[in-house]
């Protein structure tokens, strides 16, 4: 003999776990986590910390929490928000998997509407798939820690500036300029020789005639990021520090404090202190527009 099977309705708060847990792994975390591993994006903005708590705080709580909200209204009004809404988050969640597969984009999609769908069915009809939402409704605070305690975009914000490296004694200190171009190619200002193109870079030209020009002298590191930190401290960097002074606290503006007057402008990254350097923001552009760049190239 058949037995129906009565199916439990989602209550408003595991409807409000559900949405808040999928916006924040399918749509707000792959942004946040990869500003976290990108500090040079504040970097470049010299963002204060109060900038970077206030993106950290919208990505991990804000945009999750307005979508948990959303999801748990009352009537059918926010039973149709909720489908919407983890259908929409699942399915985004399910692309960014998909995107690791050699899979043409709209067989991608298909397949992470079809993943979207299913975890809204899986969400209807199991007790324990919303069971495991509640728990996972802690998220936002541990992923908010790991970003704080073990990311370069943590450690901006964990500085406290204290550890200036000491000043190194100068002898008769003359006029030291120090520029650093990037993307800018060598093979491109010399000829087959190996000699400089006069009359395309005249004015380098001029500089070697006048100086001593190291044709032959590379860095150890080919992104900015690392290769800036090489030239300024003399060292091999580590892949895992942040460029900011925090972590090289040992580098050429350290040593001349107090001998020369610097003025210094840096793009990613920033290794002349604070307390030495007046840092300029390289950009005007508000932060939210430059989020939502990141967020696209992530999502899209």
């Amino acid at each position: 003999m058949n037995q129906a099977v009565e199916l439990t309705l989602p209550t408003r708060f595991e409807r409000f776990a559900a949405a808040m847990v999928l916006v924040l792994l399918g749509v707000t975390w792959p942004v946040a986590d990869l500003l976290a591993n990108n500090a040079e994006f504040f970097i470049a903005r010299r963002s204060p910390n109060s900038e970077i708590l206030m993106i950290g705080l919208a990505l991990l709580v804000g945009i999750p929490l307005l979508g948990g909200i959303l999801a748990s209204l009352p009537g059918r009004i926010g039973s149709w928000l909720s489908n919407v809404i983890l259908v929409v988050a699942g399915s985004s969640l399910t692309l960014l998997y998909l995107r690791r597969l050699p899979l043409p984009w709209f067989v991608a999609t298909f397949l992470a509407m079809v993943g979207g769908v299913a975890l809204l069915v899986a969400f209807q009809r199991s007790g324990r798939a919303r069971l495991f939402a509640r728990y996972l409704i802690v998220s936002p605070l541990v992923l908010a820690m790991l970003v704080v305690l073990a990311t370069p975009t943590g450690a901006l914000i964990t500085d406290t500036g204290a550890g200036i490296g000491a000043a190194a004694d100068v002898d008769g200190p003359i006029p030291v300029v120090l520029i650093v171009f990037d993307e800018f190619p060598l093979a491109s200002m010399i000829d087959q020789q190996g000699d400089l193109r006069s009359e395309q870079f005249p004015n380098f030209a001029s500089l070697a005639q006048d100086g001593t020009w190291f044709r032959n002298a590379v860095t150890v590191e080919q992104q900015s990021e690392h290769s800036v930190p090489a030239i300024l401290t003399g060292k091999i960097p580590s892949q895992s520090l942040t460029p900011f002074a925090g972590q090289y606290p040992f580098n050429l503006f350290t040593a001349l404090q107090g001998t020369y007057e610097m003025h210094v402008n840096e793009t990613i990254t920033q290794l002349c202190p604070k307390a030495l350097c007046d840092s300029v923001a390289v950009t005007s552009t508000p932060v939210s527009r430059d989020v939502s760049v990141v967020a696209g190239h992530v999502l899209l």
